[in-house]
């Protein structure tokens, strides 16, 4: 625990921590009641984060097979070569909400 820091108690006198918990409960009571709610929310937003990692990801993956597979099918004269492929990519980044270029 770091004592060093400086507070202030409600009269404006310098403090510890310490002094602050014993003198000012309610300050330290209301402290920690805030540290929780923070830690609970990073907590949360951690969750989101690896949850939406996992998602861009998985798009990451179906869109480089989509890719693959427009790319084989492009490929065969009828179809005019890269042209249908060059499109279907774009329409494919606007939709995920990418860019493209």
């Amino acid at each position: 625990m770091d004592t060093g820091k400086v507070y202030f108690d409600s009269e404006g006198n310098e403090c510890s921590i310490l002094q602050m918990v014993k003198h000012e409960p309610a300050w330290a009571a209301a402290r920690i009641q805030e540290g929780e709610k923070a830690i609970d929310e990073i907590t949360a937003l951690r969750q989101q984060l690896a949850a939406t990692k996992a998602e861009s990801e998985a798009l990451r993956v179906r869109v480089a097979e989509l890719s693959e597979a427009l790319q084989v099918a492009v490929d065969s004269p009828e179809l005019g070569g890269g042209t249908w492929y060059d499109m279907a990519v774009v329409a494919l980044a606007e939709r995920a909400g990418g860019e493209h270029g």
